[in-house]
């Protein structure tokens, strides 16, 4: 059975199809009329910026190499990155994402492994996803299903030895105890820590 189009990879949705299936925030910046007054395309085939990402994994058979190949073929070397209008869209878009994304997590995971065993990319990436697609309850429902209680935030002891490795210098002790009462314990989403002084 033949695959629908879209970005599937091997091991199935790329990226769970957040690529195909951005916030609308998000899907708001790459639909929006340009100056010629059409959406941008981002890829010269003429497909979206998001769907032509995942191409390349959903290639399990031959016609889908063919595919593919012929596809590179027709696209030409820099097309993504040869306007300054195209980088400025791109730019937006990062930026829309930044600021969908409260907590600046990169899942480097250069954070773990956790002394006491919380799961932090995961942990963050649930928290996020919350606020960015605003499906609050989804993503409570999803970080009490599928993190065990002894990988949540509220295994966190603020022993602080993941903000030493963190290169993006993310006060994860001061989020762990925030993420816990928002997806735990269904307390309300905040957009940043309290800070006090």
């Amino acid at each position: 059975m033949r695959r629908p189009k879209g970005c599937r990879g091997r091991h199935g949705t790329l990226l769970g199809g957040k690529l195909v299936n951005p916030p609308s925030p998000v899907q708001a910046i790459w639909t929006r009329p340009q100056k010629n007054g059409r959406p941008p395309t981002g890829h010269c085939s003429g497909m979206e910026p998001t769907r032509s990402i995942g191409r390349a994994q959903r290639m399990s058979t031959m016609e889908q190499v063919e595919e593919n190949v012929a596809s590179a073929e027709t696209s030409g070397v820099n097309t993504l990155t040869r306007s300054a209008q195209a980088l400025a869209l791109f730019d937006q878009v990062r930026a829309k994402y930044n600021e969908l994304s409260p907590i600046p997590c990169t899942k480097c995971e250069y954070c773990l492994p956790c002394p006491n065993g919380v799961a932090i990319p995961r942990v963050f990436t649930a928290y996020n996803e919350g606020m960015m697609y605003d499906k609050p309850d989804v993503m409570r429902r999803w970080y009490k299903q599928w993190i065990p209680a002894e990988n949540q935030a509220g295994a966190c002891i603020q022993c602080l030895e993941c903000e030493e490795k963190c290169p993006q210098n993310i006060p994860i002790s001061e989020w762990m105890p925030v993420v816990q009462e928002v997806l735990g314990e269904d307390k309300p989403y905040v957009r940043q820590l309290n800070t006090k002084g």
